[in-house]
């Protein structure tokens, strides 16, 4: 609990003084670049730390990822420029929550990881289950969710900037509702073990995790744009809202785990991202 209290304040900082550094219509690109950082740690953080925990223990992993987060302490101290939030930081207004677009960006965001959560909080032994795989096997094919959030993140990016957020919300969740989906035809069609099945695998891990990052950067800057004064709060509100959907998915990934199996849990966050669609197709545009 203290470790997502602690980095629950550094992403939303990260957010609003990158979108500070930035005109307003590069704001999506700065912010897609900050969220490289999740991608970074997907590609190699979380092959490691399942690594460094088969080897040494699951408590190992925490000593591991506090070394990292030293070494990034001098990095901070001399790269990250002062600002006039430095000398009088702004107040928090929390009617700017009132405002239908954070409104709107916090529950596509929230719906997003709950709906992913079922699946990627027990990939390990759904890649286990599906493919036959484990230990430095299932450590590769979780580096397929770092390159799938790169692809992600350059596409969302862009898109962020060159058309409106509606328009982009509409066919990004509907992607997303689809390749949800696909994981429970993976389960239910794939040999483990078969080199076609492990190939499948891979490349569903990989569309996954590139369709629940896309469209990050649109919210975030819709966030940031609604009030800029009060960035530094909305992207605080995203980021606490995408721990909320990560635990709320695991629940009830554990829950259809433990009454109906894997196969289910495709279906399961494909409905639940439809929602976040069916949210955005039923909005006013303006």
């Amino acid at each position: 609990m203290l470790v997502a209290v602690v980095s629950a304040g550094v992403m939303p900082m990260a957010g609003a003084i990158g979108a500070s550094l930035v005109p307003s219509e590069r704001q999506g690109q700065a912010l897609g670049i900050i969220l490289s950082g999740l991608t970074i740690a997907f590609i190699v953080g979380v092959p490691l730390g399942t690594v460094v925990g088969s080897a040494f223990g699951w408590r190992a992993t925490f000593v591991f990822a506090a070394i990292v987060a030293l070494a990034v302490i001098p990095a901070i101290a001399f790269l990250v420029p002062s600002s006039a939030a430095d000398a009088e930081p702004p107040k928090s207004d929390w009617s700017v929550v009132k405002k239908p677009v954070v409104l709107l960006g916090l529950f596509l965001i929230g719906t997003s990881f709950i709906a992913a959560y079922p699946i990627i909080a027990y990939l390990g032994p759904i890649i286990t289950a599906s493919t036959g795989l484990d230990g430095a096997g299932i450590g590769a094919m979780q580096s397929a969710i770092g390159f799938g959030s790169i692809g992600g993140l350059i596409v969302g990016s862009i898109l962020a900037d060159r058309r409106g957020f509606i328009p982009n919300m509409r066919i990004m969740y509907l992607l997303f509702a689809l390749v949800l989906g696909s994981w429970s035809f993976v389960f239910l069609t794939g040999t483990p073990g078969a080199w076609f099945n492990i190939a499948m695998v891979a490349v569903v891990i990989f569309l996954t995790s590139g369709t629940l990052i896309a469209p990050s950067p649109a919210i975030e800057k819709a966030l940031v744009q609604a009030d800029p004064k009060q960035s530094a709060l909305t992207l605080a509100l995203n980021t606490s809202v995408i721990y909320l959907g990560q635990g709320i998915g695991a629940g009830i990934g554990g829950l259809v785990i433990g009454s109906v199996g894997f196969a289910a849990l495709g279906y399961v966050g494909s409905g639940i991202a439809f929602m976040a669609f069916m949210a955005a197709v039923l909005v006013k545009t303006r």
